[in-house]
């Protein structure tokens, strides 16, 4: 069961201090969005995390632990699209109509969760937000086309 973490915890995710990312995703977002919309997440394995608001506006970051992204397939079969590892960032599972995507704890794990809803049309024209994001993104692609079998 997913929940939010109170007290002590959440001082693990202290904006530019903490060890969620590696790439500090966190300090590009202006700090009224960030710190009104940041917590920290625990999950079992195979609890569940979905996306709620689409166009990378939640990201995760996983804290502790590894999860999957998943996805299921028209025929309601599941598909593992990618693994994440502590240190690695989520910039939303870029959902798409008829797909199902989430991702999935493959052990017990921390996600430190930024909901940028509110911020998000801003943030599509900051540049230091959408260089870290595509930095992400960019990092991502080359470790899965690695693993591109044809």
């Amino acid at each position: 069961m997913n929940k939010a973490v109170q007290g002590d915890a959440n001082s693990l995710i202290s904006p530019g201090n903490c060890m969620a990312c590696d790439r500090k995703l966190c300090m590009t977002v202006p700090a009224a969005y960030r710190d009104a919309s940041q917590r920290l997440i625990t999950m079992e394995r195979g609890d569940r995390l979905t996306e709620t608001g689409g166009n990378c506006y939640e990201i995760w970051n996983i804290v502790q632990g590894a999860a999957a992204i998943c996805t299921s397939l028209e025929d309601g079969r599941r598909q593992v699209i990618g693994l994440e590892f502590q240190g690695d960032s989520i910039c939303g599972l870029l959902n798409v109509t008829g797909a199902n995507s989430w991702l999935e704890a493959v052990s017990d794990c921390w996600i430190c969760e930024i909901d940028l809803t509110v911020a998000g049309q801003e943030l599509h024209t900051n540049k230091a937000f959408m260089d870290a994001v595509f930095s992400v993104m960019n990092s991502k692609l080359q470790r899965y086309s690695t693993h591109i079998v044809t």
